[in-house]
């Protein structure tokens, strides 16, 4: 059931990655530092042809993703093009854990560990939030 498709067809998400249960699509970084997946050709052969990959692809079942009604849009960008290099979000995502901190609050948010896998934290120092960066 893999089927072919570029990297402009895929949001990052990896929901393929996960759902695989013969572990034939992994995950790769691209040029730009985004993370994609990509078959192991060393298991193609493996492939059962169940279809799970494509049916947990957004991007593959449009009507996962596209609604009635016309979307409503927010874009935001920080000013510093610094931040913006260092970051998935524009930038956002470090400029509101920031304010939230600044506030007492607390940020939560995912890292991927050496296993490439998610783990989820709760920092209440800005500058550890910056393990966060990359997550999209």
């Amino acid at each position: 059931m893999i089927s072919k498709y570029t990297k402009y067809d895929c949001c990052g998400c990896l929901a393929c990655v996960d759902v695989c249960p013969e572990n034939i699509i992994s995950a790769k970084i691209d040029e730009q530092g985004f993370y994609y997946p990509y078959i192991v050709n060393e298991k193609i052969d493996q492939c059962t042809q169940c279809g799970k990959c494509i049916n947990k692809c957004a991007f593959n079942n449009k009507q996962n993703i596209i609604t009635q009604q016309k979307a409503k849009v927010l874009a935001v960008r920080h000013r510093n093009t610094e931040e913006v290099k260092l970051s998935r979000s524009g930038a956002f995502a470090p400029e509101l854990s920031r304010w939230v901190i600044n506030n007492s609050g607390v940020v939560y948010g995912a890292v991927f560990n050496s296993s490439f896998s998610v783990e989820h934290r709760r920092e209440t120092e800005h500058k550890e939030c910056d393990k966060f960066r990359g997550s999209k």
